[in-house]
């Protein structure tokens, strides 16, 4: 996916878009904390995926 078709499927409603593989995008290490994953702590990776996409503008 591009990062377009990302924005676009988030704006359409979907709430998770699974990307392969994350660091062609850059994401990777932005998104992923594998301490809070283990411990299923959904809220610390939510915060970074808001972070991530904060910057983004939509046309």
């Amino acid at each position: 996916m591009t990062p377009t078709e990302i924005v676009k499927a988030y704006e359409n409603g979907a709430d998770i878009v699974k990307i392969f593989p994350a660091a062609a995008v850059g994401a990777g290490g932005s998104l992923m904390d594998k301490k809070a994953i283990e411990e299923g702590n959904f809220d610390i990776l939510t915060q970074k995926a808001k972070e991530l996409f904060s910057g983004l503008r939509t046309e």
